[in-house]
């Protein structure tokens, strides 16, 4: 659990750095065209590359037992209370895990959010540290779901991940 709270640190500060970099780039555009020549007297004209499909048929793989699948879980977006505070920068969710990428968090945001956690059931096996100006927090709600929160204060950065 350290190594995935250090991981997370780390990523969060690097994530603030690239993010402030790449804040101040333009997008980039790029397309691609064929160009094709054509008889002498004429201009080349420009054309779209040609699409090719085929149909492939394919069959299932055979079921080896019953097994929990997370098609019929509910998202873990609507079991663990998501901040609503800050900059969302990132958020991604698969069906075991969310994560999301926060900045311009204040310390009082990051103290409100573990209580209303706590409320919402995600009070035990609780973890949490403080290492220069860097805090950690992690809980589960006894139903096999656990969060995790790295903030680093000075950057006003947080990392908060849940999954089954």
């Amino acid at each position: 659990m350290k190594k995935l709270l250090s991981g997370l640190l780390a990523f969060t500060v690097l994530a603030s750095f690239s993010g402030c970099a790449l804040a101040n780039r333009e997008p980039e555009q790029t397309t691609t065209a064929e160009t094709t020549t054509s008889a002498p007297a004429t201009f080349p004209s420009t054309q779209p590359p040609t699409e090719t499909t085929t149909a492939v048929e394919t069959t299932a793989p055979e079921s080896t037992g019953p097994a929990a699948s997370t098609d019929t879980l509910p998202p873990l977006s609507t079991l663990v209370p998501l901040p609503d505070f800050g900059i969302r920068i990132t958020f991604s969710e698969t069906g075991n895990e969310w994560t999301g990428n926060y900045t311009g968090v204040r310390f009082a945001d990051y103290g409100d959010y573990i209580s209303r956690l706590k409320k919402a059931g995600f009070d035990r096996n609780i973890s949490s540290a403080k290492a220069l100006n860097a805090y950690t927090f992690s809980a589960d709600n006894g139903e096999g779901i656990e969060v995790s929160i790295a903030y680093a204060r000075l950057l006003g950065t947080m990392t908060v991940t849940a999954e089954r």
